[in-house]
Order: structure tokens, then C-alpha cells, then sequence
């Protein structure tokens, strides 16, 4: 039986949070070990690399990232060595702390898939920031930083609702926005983050962002971003002129960069690369014909899977696996391929499971291209 809502659960956090009585996260100390090399003046590859071969799941996101659409440059980085000369040591302190905060958003829980849902929009909203920074000639990295923590609170909400005994998403979710900004405090306090940052994460949704605070200004506009590209598969210059916060420079630019950040989030995942052997769906003599899709997604790499309703909004797929809530799948049918959100994941009586997915960060050739294709198969 789920915990009492609402009032009872927003009262046992408030008094929690009053008594001092939540555990926040330590900030991973080998991304931190990370940072302070990079701010050294003078310091070596070797150096970095060292650092990274302490760490199995710090090093593996750093080739993971350095292979992405973001860096790659042809051959793959290989080693170590030349994904850090491949990233740069400023994209390079950006990433350690994406890593470092991505170890805190990774914790276990019967709430998991809202902190993939968490982690997703808060590093969506750094690269916005990032990018819009970069078109207005502003400092990037502080930018970056300042949208991928704005949010932290989220994950220690997460935390305390689990101790709390909530397991309903919506309510949860719920819970959490009501009260990521408080504890955002707290985790700002507990990793002692720059008066600057604290401000942002006390005030994006207290206070109008000026031109003196462009940090707050590009987390307010992130977050409108992000909740766009959350219900809508194709975002254009266009549309994002209807935000009313942007500058036509600024559209044009996000537009350009938002069909490339679901790779980077992938190659940020937190369900690590495992096993990438296939797994094909059995499929019935009256389903012989259908169309058969490709997912890839961490956990339990390539899958095939049966297509059984698509739209130009969504598709509905059957894998002999569950897909987990807030994961973020590369499905691939004859020429398209396209990045999805899987939004649930039900067991089917005949076997298998049935997976809905959502479109994400689509390009415009991508989202023609499946527009068409959605013509000749089942109606979602």
C-alpha cells in the first residue's frame, strides 16, 4: 500500500529537513581529484589519466563522451590519452562534474526511474545553457554548471521520499518539485558550491532573471526548453521563438545543437554498458510480416523488437525484455534512427513485453523521414 500523500508525506520531509535529519550524498571523490589537477596551472595528460584509471566508471564515461556526435573526429579515442586530448581539459572539467554528479543521481532505489528522469533534464539543461552561453559570447563553462545543479535538489528529494516509503511516481514527482529547492540548499551547503551557484539554485524560480545574471537568465530559459523537448519530438527555431525568451541568434543555435545532446546523455547514462548481445522477440505466424525495430539502449545493449503501432508522436514496441521508465533508446527502422524516451513498459499476456516510446531531440530530416515512414504502419 502506498504511503498517505500529500499533506502527510510534505510534513515528514519538512520535519526532517528541520532536525538536520537528511543524509546528503558526498560528492564522488575522484571527480573532485579530477577538478583540482585541471586547476592546476601546467598540468600533464599523464596526470589526468592517472586520475581516471582510479575510477572504472569515470574513465569508461570519459571514452563513452569522447566518442560521442559532440567530439568525434573520425577514428575512435581508444585509450584514455586521447580522449582527454580529443575533449580538451576546459570541456574536460565540465565532464568531471557531469561525472561526479551523474555517481550521485546512479544510487538504487524503487524510485529509479525518476532519477533517470532527473538526470536526463538536468544535463539537457547544462548543454542548453552551455549552448546558449556560447551564442551570446558569455562564459560556457560557468553556464554548463550552473544548469546541470540548478535542479540538484531533486535527487536527495528522491532520496528522502524512498526513506519515506513513497513508490508512486506521480505523487513523488509531485513531492519532489515541491521541495527541490530546499534541499537543494542543502546539498549546496554539504559540497560548499560558490555563492554564485547557490543562487541560482535558490532563485530560478523566485526571480526574474536580468542581464546582470545571465547564468539565471539561461536556467529559466532551460527549463522551458527542457520541458518542450519533453512533449514534443521536433523543436525548431520557430517554435523556440515562441518560448518569448530568446533571441532569434539564440533560437537558431539551439535548434542547430538539440538533435545532437541525446547522444551526450546516453554517453552519460546511468545504467552501465553490459552485455551487447542480442535479444530477438519470437514472433507469432500472423506477425511474420511486421516491421521489426532495432532498440540500443545501456543495460542490455541491441535488442530486436517488434513494431506494433507508431505515430509521428510516439511507437509502441514489443521485446522479450522490460524496458525500464525514463530510459533513453536509439531505435532504428530501415533508414530512420532516432533517440526515444521509453514512458512505460507492461507485460503483454501472449509474452514479451509492450514498450511506449516518445521521440526525443529529433532532427527535422529525422522527424520528415519518420513522418513518412508512420504512413505505411500500424496507427498508434
Amino acid at each position: 500500500m502506498p504511503f498517505p500523500m500529500s499533506e502527510a508525506l510534505e510534513s515528514a520531509i519538512v520535519a526532517r529537513v528541520q532536525r538536520g535529519d537528511v543524509r546528503v550524498p558526498a560528492y564522488p571523490p575522484s571527480a573532485g581529484k579530477l577538478q583540482r589537477v585541471l586547476g592546476k596551472p601546467g598540468f600533464t595528460i599523464d596526470e589526468v589519466v592517472k586520475v581516471l584509471r582510479t575510477d572504472d566508471v569515470l574513465a569508461a564515461t570519459t571514452l563513452r563522451v569522447a566518442n560521442s556526435v559532440f567530439y568525434s573526429r573520425g577514428e575512435p579515442a581508444s585509450t584514455l590519452s586521447n580522449a582527454v586530448v580529443r575533449i580538451g581539459s576546459q570541456q574536460l572539467h565540465r565532464l568531471s562534474v557531469a561525472a561526479g554528479t551523474q555517481r550521485v543521481f546512479a544510487a538504487p532505489g524503487p524510485l529509479a526511474s525518476l532519477r533517470r528522469r532527473a538526470w536526463r533534464q538536468s544535463l539537457t539543461a547544462a548543454i542548453v545553457c552551455e549552448c546558449l552561453a556560447q551564442a551570446g559570447g558569455k562564459p560556457s563553462e560557468e553556464a554548463f554548471i550552473a544548469g546541470l545543479l540548478h535542479d540538484i535538489g531533486r535527487v536527495l528529494a528522491i532520496t528522502v521520499i524512498e526513506e519515506l516509503g513513497c513508490t508512486d511516481e506521480v505523487e513523488g514527482w509531485r513531492v519532489v518539485e515541491r521541495f527541490h529547492v530546499e534541499l537543494g540548499m542543502v546539498i549546496a551547503a554539504k559540497w560548499m558550491l560558490p555563492t554564485a551557484l547557490e543562487e541560482v539554485i535558490a532563485d530560478h524560480h523566485a526571480r526574474d532573471a536580468t542581464e546582470t545574471d545571465p547564468n539565471l537568465r539561461f536556467v529559466q530559459i532551460a527549463d522551458q526548453v527542457v520541458a518542450l523537448m519533453e512533449q514534443e519530438p521536433l523543436i525548431t527555431a520557430e517554435r523556440l521563438g515562441g518560448i518569448g525568451l530568446l533571441t532569434t541568434q539564440e533560437c537558431k543555435a539551439l535548434a542547430k545543437r538539440i538533435p545532437t545532446m541525446p547522444e551526450l546523455v546516453e554517453a552519460f547514462g546511468l545504467d552501465g554498458p553490459e552485455s551487447s548481445n542480442t535479444v530477438s522477440v519470437p514472433l507469432t505466424p500472423a506477425a511474420a510480416n511486421s516491421k521489426q525495430v532495432q532498440l540500443s539502449a545501456a543495460g542490455p545493449g541491441p535488442m530486436t523488437a517488434e513494431l506494433t503501432k507508431a505515430s509521428t508522436t510516439g511507437l509502441t514496441v514489443r521485446a522479450s525484455t522490460p524496458g525500464r521508465s525514463n530510459w533513453l533508446v536509439q531505435v532504428k527502422l530501415e533508414d530512420v534512427s532516432f533517440w526515444a524516451n521509453v514512458q512505460q513498459s507492461q507485460p503483454v499476456a501472449s509474452g514479451g513485453f509492450e514498450w511506449e516510446l516518445k521521440p526525443f531531440a529529433l532532427s527535422a530530416e529525422m522527424a520528415n523521414r519518420w513522418a513518412a515512414l508512420t504512413h505505411e504502419l500500424p496507427a498508434a
